[in-house]
């Protein structure tokens, strides 16, 4: 999958959907409209939140490329976006 642009910024609807908001930020930025309440029902969001590995196999299950690593935060922003 090819991103169009910069990631854009999704607000969480409550405390524990992070990982959904993330995912739909990260579909947003390659083009891909989705559904938050529906990202939080296939990502079991419930109130401890998502579990990493869920993330990882609905993202790949959407056509991302997606790994668990762990980055300082610096790695994240692209030169463009600075």
């Amino acid at each position: 999958m090819r991103r169009a642009f910069l990631i854009p910024e999704f607000v969480q609807t409550s405390a524990t959907d992070c990982g959904p908001a993330a995912l739909n930020a990260l579909l947003a930025g390659y083009g891909v409209s989705a559904d938050s309440e529906l990202l939080r029902e296939v990502c079991h969001t419930d109130v401890d939140g998502t579990s990493i590995d869920v993330l990882e196999e609905v993202a790949r299950s959407l056509g991302l490329d997606a790994e668990q690593v762990m980055l300082p935060t610096d790695h994240l922003f692209l030169k463009a976006a600075r």
